[in-house]
């Protein structure tokens, strides 16, 4: 009869080893690209102000990258009351006013100005949408 030998347990132990090492490796190379994607260009809304000349919103970048405010999405909804040219319910993208400024480095602030939307003698509730690199952030503004 013929003998049938096996791998010996120690090139069995090494080759496991190895499998281990190159799925860590893919994890940790996938994980790492993730996270350095989600926050190269993230934006926080410090603030907001509502007076007669309009709505103004604060905008920090908390990212790792400057950010170009070509890459900010900004639209309006009218949920009660009246702004210019808009109507109730209806979604509205914003042209940019940001002040002459064109990007924000980390760390700064950026600041939009709606002067469509004002306090008026009717009280108006102004929902915004704020898109970045990904991430939506909404607020409401009440004038």
């Amino acid at each position: 009869m013929h003998k049938q030998k096996g791998i010996t347990p120690i090139i069995a132990i090494l080759v496991i080893l190895l499998i281990t090492i190159a799925i860590t490796g893919s994890a940790w190379i996938y994980i790492s690209t993730y996270y350095s994607g989600m926050t190269s260009e993230a934006i926080e809304i410090t603030s907001v102000d509502c007076t007669g000349s309009g709505a103004t919103i604060y905008i920090h970048n908390i990212g790792t990258d400057t950010i170009s405010t070509n890459n900010i999405a900004i639209s309006r909804e009218v949920v009660t009351g009246d702004c210019v040219n808009s109507s109730g319910g209806v979604t509205t993208a914003l042209a940019a006013s940001w002040g002459g400024a064109t990007e924000v480095s980390p760390g700064g602030t950026l600041i939009f100005k709606d002067t469509n939307c004002v306090r008026s003698v009717n009280a108006s509730v102004a929902s915004y949408t704020v898109i970045s690199g990904g991430r939506v952030q909404k607020l409401q503004i009440s004038c």
